[in-house]
Order: structure tokens, then C-alpha cells, then sequence
């Protein structure tokens, strides 16, 4: 069970991340909802990385396991961003933007990997 979290969890937790990011800007949720979701991504973020670090040290693995190192850094950002007082808008943004551009790295070194057989 654990391994297969392990395996499902990091690609589903980037559209759950667009979900709320859609969710919050129509004010379908609340600040708080936002902020515990950050605070949960980073735990299993960091959870994936650490503990799938050894099954993951070549080719589009290794590629996949920088994102969500980076991914755990991004999104660490966003939750420091919320609690600073005021709001920290370039912590906030740096979540926002890397996981926007981080799965788009991940998809474009995937393609270009498996293009060229590696």
C-alpha cells in the first residue's frame, strides 16, 4: 500500500494543487483551505522524495525526483509566504509560478527522453 502511494501520489497532487488554485480564485475556498493544503503537499512532497529517492536515481526518474525535491522548495515557499504578517506576495507567487513551469519541465524532459529512447 505505502509503495503504491508512493508511485500514485506525486502526480496526482499537481492537479489537486490547479484544483484549489481554480477553487481559490473564484472564492470557492477559503485563505485557511489554501494554507493546509500547502502545509499537507509539503509533508508528502517531502515524503515521496525522501523515501523514493533510492528507486529513483537515473534517467526520467531522477528528472521526476528533482521536481518534487524543487516541488517540496516551491511549495515550502507558499507556506511561509502565508504566514508572514502582511503576506508574503513574492513567496506566494514563487508557489504559484513553480508549479506552474515545474510539471512542464518534467513533462517536456520526459518527452524528449523517451523520443530518444533513454
Amino acid at each position: 500500500m505505502f509503495r503504491r502511494a508512493r508511485e500514485l501520489g506525486p502526480p496526482l497532487l499537481v492537479p489537486m494543487a490547479w484544483t484549489f488554485v481554480a477553487a481559490a480564485q473564484v472564492d470557492a475556498v477559503a485563505d485557511r483551505t489554501i494554507f493546509v493544503a500547502l502545509v499537507v503537499m509539503s509533508v508528502l512532497l517531502a515524503g515521496f522524495a525522501a523515501t523514493g529517492r533510492a528507486d529513483m536515481r537515473s534517467g526520467t526518474l531522477l528528472v521526476w525526483w528533482r521536481i518534487i525535491a524543487v516541488g517540496t522548495l516551491v511549495t515550502l515557499c507558499g507556506v511561509v509566504g502565508f504566514l508572514l504578517d502582511p503576506r508574503s506576495e513574492i513567496l506566494l507567487a514563487i508557489a504559484l509560478v513553480g508549479w506552474m513551469l515545474l510539471p512542464a519541465v518534467g513533462f517536456v524532459e520526459t518527452g524528449r527522453r523517451v523520443a530518444d529512447g533513454s
